[in-house]
């Protein structure tokens, strides 16, 4: 028994390596390429700049005060260094604060929970409660991508994919444990009400495969979604990851 899951596990890297191009694109995660850009509300803020002090350019004129009496110079080495303070605070300047300062990296940290109702954008990228999240740890065909049956018939694997997904998160609410950052949202483990781990669901059913960022925890779905030729273990098929960086 444990030869023969051995030699299925095997199978398995042997067949994803088999997908990597001469580039050594490794299977997934490139969570840019594929989340939505959501705008999201910011509040625009003022904020006083204070500029480093510095002399004057040397065109630029002085008042001075000597004996009681004001009068203008243009030689600063004349210029006494109150004067020279006075008119350096002068260039002090208030500009708008930056719109959207919030970066991604502040919005989505690691252990944040996002619940809400959720929409598929394609076989592993969500929008729940208005924030895009990437599925943490697998790879799922491109939309757009074609797979094949043993004797060579194509079927959308890409679009089989989405849907699935779409109807895994269509019924009630979606809860999301954010891994880290991605893209202009973040990756996260997501649950709903039909499973507690909606990556793992995909690739058992052979609709995704595991990626870099999965750190084995999907290996043994994806050894069982081979062996029973789900999905896209039915016949040949590109790695997706590979897919998407040749179809961009």
């Amino acid at each position: 028994m444990i030869r023969k899951t051995f030699l299925v596990t095997a199978a398995l890297v042997t067949t994803l390596a088999a997908n990597v191009s001469a580039q050594e694109v490794k299977p997934g995660y490139d969570p840019s390429s594929t989340l939505p850009t959501v705008s999201l509300p910011q509040r625009a803020q003022s904020t006083l700049v204070q500029t480093s002090v510095q002399k004057p350019a040397p065109e630029v004129s002085t008042a001075v005060t000597r004996n009681g009496t004001n009068k203008t110079t243009t030689d600063l080495k004349k210029a006494p260094d109150g004067a020279l303070r006075a008119a350096a605070a002068s260039s002090t300047v208030t500009k708008p604060a930056a719109v959207g300062s919030t970066t991604t990296e502040n919005k989505y940290k690691a252990g944040m929970t996002l619940y809400g109702k959720a929409r598929a954008y394609d076989g592993h990228t969500l929008l729940v409660d208005g924030n895009p999240v990437r599925l943490n740890g697998i790879e799922a065909p491109g939309l757009r991508q074609v797979c094949s049956t043993p004797t060579r018939t194509s079927w959308r694997c890409g679009q089989k994919a989405f849907e699935r997904l779409a109807s895994l998160v269509s019924s009630g609410k979606v809860r999301c444990t954010v891994v880290s950052p991605a893209g202009n949202g973040a990756a996260a483990t997501c649950s709903g009400a039909q499973t507690k781990d909606i990556g793992a669901l995909l690739v058992s059913e052979g609709l995704a495969l595991p990626n870099r960022q999965s750190a084995g925890i999907y290996n043994s779905a994806a050894v069982s979604a081979m062996t029973a030729r789900r999905g896209l273990w039915i016949g040949p098929f590109t790695d997706p990851a590979k897919w998407r960086l040749e179809n961009r």
